[in-house]
């Protein structure tokens, strides 16, 4: 399950009951927040920022219950534990029809939902250079004149760190990072 939520989410919503046992509303938010912290990846995040000015909710709470704001008041929202399989199925059904807007309104407008920034590293044409993605430690040897790219999801934090040391460069990217030969195969999905 390394596709982004956005990807994934056709598949999750046609198969819910596989992914989910207990289709409720708390198991499907414990799911799609797993499945987003094991991916790496923060749409969630983002899709709060979307939920906030439609004024259903206070800013302050969590995406999940910014969704139930869709259908309770903010002051009077119910325990998401107790809720009937009434319930359940309403707040799945809104989170579902709110999560598709959100992506539709992502490809429209070119939102944070899936932007993505490739960088070339190249070598010169006299010297050698181990490329080392931190935290992980993973490397690559380039030869003279060879290059790789490296692909980085655009995150809250944007700067990334570059060390050069002899014989090598030292790259910290903001988040997830996919790797490529110069031919533009995937090497690796590096996530930490």
């Amino acid at each position: 399950m390394n596709d982004r939520l956005p990807e994934f989410f056709p598949k999750f919503k046609k198969l819910h009951g596989v992914y989910v046992m207990r289709r409720t509303y708390e198991a499907t938010c414990a799911f799609l927040d797993g499945y987003e912290v094991g991916c790496g990846h923060r749409v969630l995040k983002e899709f709060h920022s979307w939920l906030v000015p439609r004024g259903k909710g206070r800013p302050e709470l969590y995406w999940p219950q910014l969704v139930l704001c869709e259908v309770y008041p903010d002051n009077a929202l119910p325990d998401i534990r107790y809720f009937t399989p009434e319930q359940d199925e309403q707040a799945v059904a809104v989170l579902f029809n709110l999560l598709e807007e959100f992506f539709e309104a992502g490809e429209q407008h070119g939102s944070k939902v899936d932007q993505r920034f490739r960088i070339k590293l190249q070598t010169d044409e006299r010297n050698a250079c181990t490329m080392m993605f931190e935290p992980m430690g993973v490397t690559y040897d380039l030869g003279p004149d060879e290059n790789m790219y490296a692909e980085a999801q655009s995150m809250e934090k944007q700067e990334m760190e570059i060390v050069v040391w002899p014989g090598g460069i030292s790259v910290w990217p903001p988040g997830p990072v996919k790797t490529f030969d110069a031919a533009g195969n995937e090497l690796d999905e590096l996530n930490y």
